[in-house]
């Protein structure tokens, strides 16, 4: 099978790479060595997205916060 993007590791990272590609024409192969999609994702993650994260005014903070913001759109 012939791709024009491979994308190693269906981890967070991965996924959303392969999902913004989805929106153009391209063939996209998602290549995962575990067993499943995610398994070894982010394990000290208790899946929450913290706006407060973060000294007030950091950079932490205001990824945190922007992150926040576009997890439901998603």
């Amino acid at each position: 099978m012939q791709v024009d993007v491979a994308v190693i590791g269906a981890g967070i990272a991965g996924t959303m790479i392969a999902r913004e590609l989805s929106k153009y024409r391209l063939r996209i192969a998602v290549l995962e060595r575990e067993a499943e999609v995610g398994l070894g994702c982010t394990k000290a993650s208790n899946s929450v997205i913290h706006s407060t994260a973060g000294a007030k005014g950091s950079r932490t903070a205001r990824l945190a916060t922007e992150s926040n913001l576009l997890f439901e759109p998603l």
